[in-house]
């Protein structure tokens, strides 16, 4: 019921935000795009959970240069041209900063634009490299691709003593292809020999067993599965099902994963996946988003995504007051390229729009998901 309560209040909120516009002199309004409806809105709904905390503490500290901080959500549907289309509407509202999407597939296509179109673009947990590669305009608060299937592959090898390693990957998706290319490429270099490779034409595919027979058989001790966590959760009970009993690591699109768990407990121990941040960090910074968030809406299924919504909200903000405008977009870009920032997911600098920072591990045990490690 308090689930339930919270979606339909969720729901009202985004429906105010949608039906306000672009917002008075006393106020500036930070236009978003993530997916609230579809595979992906559990993730979305968080990500702008995460934010509404964030813009209640700042208008209670005097908002941004004077002016109260207004959202206003769009829905892309987790679908690339969605996303185009909520993109053009919050761009020709003139908001000063667009924070996403959350995929790097759907935002693939906002960067181009938003970088020709001199918009700021902050996309919250798009991981692909070339969303960022050559651009002025576009940046992220996650890591990167390159450096989480490095952050895999160490692991692996060195937390694992894996020696064999399968692969299986979506061939026609930017975020699984680059964690593909990015692990195989560090294998090389922690002596991980990858006996199995498959791939899926989609990202939505949902039988596996063709490939992961194969991989079976393919002799591999660890298997990497590059998905998002409603795909990624099919594979890993298919997986066991076809009788690969070895470690099964993700990436953070994993996060969620464990509320797709359900009656196959058994199937997701010995699963492991890399996160920008967990609940279980002692950190101040992080305990006390935790608290606020858990007092709101509770924190049986808090993920990583709502602190990077907390932390994206703060640093367009951070922006606009260094930059000294609400209004110029060109002097908010230039405040985000070489920004220093310290949030819930880490304390990092902006080099290339891309934050360096480290990695959390998380290990599914009984059915829920926990801290092991931090890599660096």
């Amino acid at each position: 019921m308090k689930k339930y309560f919270l979606s339909v209040l969720f729901c009202f909120t985004l429906i105010g935000s949608m039906l306000f516009s672009a917002g008075s002199k006393e106020e500036v309004t930070i236009g978003v795009t993530l997916p609230f409806t579809g595979p992906l809105a559990f993730s979305g709904q968080q990500t702008a959970q995460g934010m509404q905390i964030a813009a209640d503490e700042i208008n209670a500290a005097g908002g941004i240069l004077g002016k109260k901080l207004k959202l206003d959500l769009q829905d892309d549907k987790g679908d690339a041209t969605e996303g185009a289309n909520t993109y053009q509407l919050l761009k020709g509202k003139g908001v000063p900063i667009i924070i996403g999407s959350g995929t790097s597939g759907v935002t693939a296509g906002m960067a181009a634009k938003a970088d020709a179109d001199k918009v700021p673009l902050l996309t919250p947990s798009a991981t692909a490299d070339m969303l960022t590669e050559g651009k002025q305009f576009v940046f992220r608060a996650c890591f990167v691709d390159s450096y989480q299937g490095k952050i895999v592959a160490k692991f692996a090898a060195e937390n694992l003593k894996a020696k064999k390693a399968a692969v299986l990957y979506c061939s026609a998706d930017e975020y699984s292809l680059g964690l593909y290319e990015s692990f195989n490429i560090a294998c090389k270099e922690f002596g991980l020999q990858i006996v199995g490779k498959e791939t899926s034409p989609t990202m939505n595919d949902v039988d596996f067993s063709p490939q992961l027979a194969k991989i079976r058989e393919s002799g591999a001790e660890v298997l990497f599965v590059p998905y998002s966590y409603g795909t990624a959760a099919l594979i890993v009970v298919q997986a066991r099902e076809a009788g690969f009993t070895g470690p099964i690591i993700g990436a953070d699109g994993w996060d969620s994963i464990d509320n797709k768990v359900e009656d196959n407990v058994a199937a997701f121990e010995n699963c492991y996946y890399t996160n920008p941040y967990s609940t279980e960090d002692p950190d101040p910074s992080v305990q006390n988003f935790v608290k606020k968030y858990s007092s709101r809406y509770g924190s049986e299924t808090l993920t990583s995504a709502g602190a990077l919504g907390y932390d994206c909200l703060y640093m367009a903000a951070q922006a606009m007051k260094e930059a000294g405008t609400t209004t110029d977009r060109e002097k908010v870009a230039a405040a985000l390229r070489n920004m220093k920032f310290s949030g819930t997911t880490g304390s990092f600098t902006l080099k290339d729009g891309n934050p360096q920072k480290s990695v959390v591990v998380m290990q599914i045990k009984s059915g829920k998901a926990r801290w092991a490690t931090t890599v660096k």
